[in-house]
């Protein structure tokens, strides 16, 4: 697990491709907290991802 820590965009895209259904939503511009760094754009993905994911079957 150790190699493994620190290396955060990658882990995410794996687990997004492990995970069915999952979306991966990035904001390269912001660090680890982005619903506190940039709350609009957080909660507007967020949003918009449960909008997603209420219509699948």
């Amino acid at each position: 697990m150790r190699p493994t820590l620190g290396r955060y965009p990658e882990l995410a895209k794996l687990a997004k491709e492990r995970i069915a259904g999952a979306q991966l939503v990035e904001f390269p511009e912001l660090g680890h907290a982005p619903q506190m760094q940039d709350p609009a754009a957080f909660h507007k993905a967020l949003l918009e991802g449960m909008a997603v994911g209420s219509k699948s079957p």
